[in-house]
């Protein structure tokens, strides 16, 4: 079963965590990752940190001084990754019907499902990157046949 969709702090919490962090990096990366959106209060913080290790999503290091790191556990990038996906897929979502009239110019109903059908199986079984390439490669062809109209 899923993950439900992760508040954008935790969120924010784990993507700064691609690398150790202590809790005041944690705090700054995710400020600059969220371009100033998510900013971390000490209290927010460490109120998150502690569900965190307890789903076993981070991990604390050893002690530096007063510093303690954490560190993304494998569970956590799991986590991390389909809360990056269903964020992709919503985009997608949001994104895929005007993506579709654009390529949709001058063709008929069947040409234009099999383009939607085309661009939601490549979605769902490669991913956006491959998705991204066949939507130019589309938009290519349609603008070479727009030229020889």
């Amino acid at each position: 079963m899923p993950n439900p969709p992760l508040t954008e702090a935790v969120y924010c919490i784990l993507l700064s965590l691609t690398e150790p962090l202590h809790g005041y990096g944690i705090m700054q990366k995710a400020e600059q990752l969220s371009s100033g959106r998510v900013r971390l209060a000490a209290g927010t913080l460490y109120g998150a940190l502690n569900p965190l290790l307890e789903k076993g999503w981070i991990a604390a290091g050893a002690q530096e001084g007063r510093q303690k790191r954490y560190r993304l556990t494998p569970q956590g990038r799991e986590a991390l990754t389909g809360e990056l996906d269903r964020r992709l897929r919503r985009i997608l979502a949001l994104l895929l019907p005007i993506l579709a009239l654009s390529l949709f110019a001058g063709r008929n109903g069947l040409e234009q499902m099999g383009i939607l059908n085309l661009l939601l199986a490549l979605f769902l079984t490669a991913g956006i990157g491959k998705l991204w390439r066949k939507i130019k490669e589309l938009q290519a062809q349609q603008d070479i046949f727009d030229t020889l109209s």
